[in-house]
């Protein structure tokens, strides 16, 4: 139990560290699932934080094809489907 206590009093302070480079911190936050993030008061998308980024509308114009492939293997082309990688 220390070392999990340990870790994440580190991934709290790497999250602070980094505050003014948000996309990093929240990438980090995608990989290890530290600090706990609980989306605030106001939020939207049904209380959840987003998870990735929806492919933009260029890419489904321009690159059908593989945009169709890769959204049926991973699911839905929505900001709330986990990534491969993403810790549950």
């Amino acid at each position: 139990a220390a070392t999990d206590d340990n870790l994440a009093k580190i991934a709290l302070q790497k999250w602070i560290s980094l505050f003014y480079t948000g996309f990093e911190g929240w990438s980090d936050w995608r990989r290890t699932g530290m600090p706990e993030v609980i989306p605030g008061p106001d939020a939207v998308n049904d209380g959840m934080v987003p998870v990735r980024f929806q492919y933009p509308n260029s890419v489904k114009s321009t690159n059908s094809e593989n945009y169709n492939a890769a959204v049926q293997s991973m699911g839905t082309d929505d900001i709330n489907t986990k990534l491969w990688w993403d810790v549950d």
